[in-house]
């Protein structure tokens, strides 16, 4: 019973991303809070599956990617007017916690069906999204709040080390791992 749970957590965890973005289009004035429960229940169904089934340093390697560009998408949600813009917000919302952890149930459960480095390849796709979505955010809250330039290039910096941290080769050694972090963030510089 409790493997049937697990199959269907991301089922369960895709269609509560869109029960959160619908209740947060149609209740704009409740910004942030659907989001913020919804990342909360994410964060719950990782751990679940990550629990005693891998190191806590192989699972943050693993999650953390998925969770910077959900927490940069519910940054850029206020900024999305148009139909087009809230379907494909919600789509990629949605989208992105079911394909984690669908793998991540693969990796953890059906070792045999996971593809080679499947959350790895994954990781690496969300680098540019959630880059986008980052800029998106940032851009707006400029406009919108007048918060300083300089807080657009410390985030940038911080989330490509991040990115470039953790999505660096699997088999890389930590000071390896620390180098292509540096690049990173003089690379978020020049973004």
């Amino acid at each position: 019973m409790i493997i049937l749970f697990f199959r269907l957590l991301s089922w369960i965890t895709g269609i509560l991303a869109i029960a959160a973005a619908i209740t947060q289009w149609r209740e704009p004035l409740l910004y942030p809070w659907p989001l913020v429960a919804f990342l909360v229940w994410y964060l719950l169904a990782l751990s679940l599956l990550c629990f005693r089934r891998l190191s806590l340093r192989d699972a943050l390697e693993k999650i953390l990617p998925s969770v910077f560009v959900l927490i940069s998408i519910s940054l850029s949600f206020l900024l999305a007017e148009g139909a087009w813009e809230k379907w494909i917000v919600t789509g990629l919302f949605a989208l992105i916690p079911f394909l984690v952890l669908e793998l991540l149930f693969l990796l953890t459960f059906a070792p045999a069906r996971y593809p080679v480095n499947g959350l790895s390849h994954v990781n690496v796709a969300f680098v540019p999204l959630g880059a986008f979505f980052l800029a998106l955010a940032f851009d707006g809250l400029a406009v919108f709040l007048r918060i300083a330039p300089w807080m657009t290039l410390v985030a940038f910096m911080l989330f490509t080390a991040a990115a470039f941290y953790l999505t660096s080769h699997p088999t890389a050694d930590h000071y390896h791992r620390r180098r292509w972090a540096l690049l990173g963030g003089f690379v978020g510089l020049h973004v």
